[in-house]
């Protein structure tokens, strides 16, 4: 994925990623990123896969989750150490 070996992102372009809701585009990626955007696609396509991931945890664990502040959003919900706890478990 940095560039220095195209295995991997041949493996992603290929479904090696299961996939899940964001993967329902509407967009022709081979249009988009054509046949020497290999490593872009696939950057695209790991990056669909966490934000699934993402999702997945703001749907079945804690629907304040989110990739970005999310401790600062628990802190400032917790009027004590005893909420954050609770809210961990």
């Amino acid at each position: 994925m940095q560039g220095k070996d195209s295995t991997f992102a041949y493996a992603i372009n290929n479904g090696a990623l299961p996939e899940a809701g964001r993967f329902n585009i509407q967009q022709d990626l081979e249009w988009h990123f054509g046949t020497d955007g290999i490593n872009d696609k696939a950057k695209f396509l790991a990056t669909l896969f966490i934000e699934d991931i993402g999702d997945l945890i703001t749907e079945c664990v804690d629907e304040r989750f989110g990739f970005s502040r999310y401790a600062e959003q628990i802190g400032l919900n917790a009027r004590n150490y005893e909420t954050i706890i609770d809210d961990l478990k």
